[in-house]
């Protein structure tokens, strides 16, 4: 495909619009010159909360980016959403509570999914069918099978579909990932994870349950998910401290870091990669408050041998009782090989070598996250963090939660993605979903 052609013409000349709705032509840097208006890749948000503006704005930012819809179940949050576009286009977008209604417009090539968790596979998939690439935001499901189905479809409807794992743009965790790939930490036998907080003993606190605010479609909110009584506390902000729509810390958190781990020792990219057995144990000790998410919470993965490296072990490692950490860190990834300890976070990189030898990083390099998928959407190549890679990473911290809900250890066959012979385990991997809603079997 020609840097000349337009995003149009090239619908014309391939002959298969249905399956090619959302190529944009316009190119993805933001030095560019503005694209004319048929270049444009117009976006469409779901989702208007905190990250679903701060990635609004980060794709406004491309001149060859114009967003003509937003979508959120509270008007307050699309209202805001509205007037940032006003104010940087010169005309207001369509606004929508129901995100179904962005999908059906057709000239929308792209969106930006920023939701809840419990509400990330629908619009995604559905996305897909309707010929939208797709920014989801991590993590990319609420379980196991609904991760699968987004990976199927982005596949079968040729989508390109982008996770908001950015550490995979950012340089300490690109310097890392290739120091260790280079071999210089040795073989690697352990890697370790860490969240170390301390809000005990109230936590989030206990407010009664209410009305929902007349500004918002609470049942639309709540979608596939089990029908509650609203509270503040399971809504804007808080809900991933609830196993209704999020995965606690664990999963909240934990995709980014296991994220980078599966990208430094995969031979490859992070998408052949997965843990055999899971175990996970823990629970809510000490925090008396309304979450039902873990306070703490240890597990441990082991990984067969990949390439090179032999079998390994990563721990994560939960805790909001108590914030001391390990060498003064409370939270990163630490890797430890024969030949030197590596740390990293997005505060930066620190090796500490064996045997007084000297380990040189690997250096830095940074792009724009966002930027990556709207040149990918030219293109049609596989974005940096293709939805393959956090489906991988994604599915850990859910073995996790499956491990600890069922009190013992899962076998995982990462090619059937089932727990081998453990009936309990495999009816978490999916959760039927509230009527009416459907996830399409892909």
């Amino acid at each position: 495909m020609s840097e000349e052609m337009t995003r149009r013409e090239f619908l014309q000349k391939s002959g298969a619009a249905a399956a090619a709705v959302g190529i944009g032509m316009a190119a993805a840097q933001a030095t560019v010159n503005a694209a004319a208006p048929s270049e444009k890749i117009l976006i469409g948000v779901i989702g208007c909360g905190g990250m679903g503006m701060g990635r609004m704005h980060e794709a406004m930012n491309n001149p060859s980016v114009e967003v003509v819809a937003v979508c959120d179940v509270d008007d307050n949050h699309s209202a805001r959403a509205a007037q940032d576009v006003e104010r940087k286009y010169g005309r207001r977008p369509k606004v929508f509570r129901d995100f179904r209604r962005v999908l059906e417009m057709k000239d929308v090539d792209a969106v930006i999914v920023a939701t809840p968790d419990h509400w990330h596979a629908l619009p995604t998939v559905l996305a897909c069918q309707a010929g939208k690439d797709v920014f989801v935001e991590k993590p990319i499901s609420h379980n196991i099978v609904e991760g699968r189905t987004m990976v199927n479809a982005a596949r079968k409807y040729k989508r390109v579909v982008q996770v908001g794992t950015q550490q995979r743009s950012e340089g300490p965790f690109y310097s890392a990932v290739h120091t260790i790939k280079s071999g210089k930490l040795g073989k690697i036998t352990h890697v370790h994870i860490l969240f170390h907080e301390n809000s005990a003993p109230h936590g989030l606190g206990r407010p009664p349950d209410s009305n929902p605010p007349p500004n918002v479609d609470y049942d639309m909110w709540l979608g596939p998910a089990p029908k509650r009584p609203f509270n503040p506390l399971r809504f804007h902000g808080q809900w991933r401290w609830f196993f209704d729509y999020g995965s606690g810390k664990i999963g909240d958190w934990g995709i980014h870091h296991v994220d980078i781990v599966h990208w430094a020792m995969d031979p490859k990219d992070g998408a052949g990669i997965a843990p055999v057995v899971a175990t996970s144990t823990g629970g809510k000790f000490v925090i008396d408050d309304i979450r039902d998410t873990p306070d703490t919470q240890e597990a441990v993965f082991k990984y067969p041998a990949i390439g090179d490296q032999p079998p390994w072990v990563l721990t994560i490692s939960v805790r909001w009782c108590n914030g001391r950490g390990v060498d003064g860190r409370n939270y990163g990834i630490f890797f430890y090989g024969t030949e030197g300890t590596l740390y990293v976070d997005r505060g930066g990189m620190e090796i500490w070598p064996e045997h007084d030898r000297k380990i040189e990083p690997e250096p830095n390099k940074n792009w724009s996250h966002m930027n990556n998928w709207l040149e990918c959407i030219k293109t049609r190549k596989k974005p940096v963090a293709d939805i393959e890679y956090g489906h991988k990473a994604t599915v850990v911290p859910h073995l996790a939660n499956i491990s600890l809900k069922v009190g013992h250890s899962i076998r995982w066959d990462p090619v059937k993605e089932q727990c081998i012979g453990d009936k309990e385990a495999n009816q978490l991997l999916f959760r039927e979903y509230r009527a009416p809603w459907k996830l399409p079997k892909i």
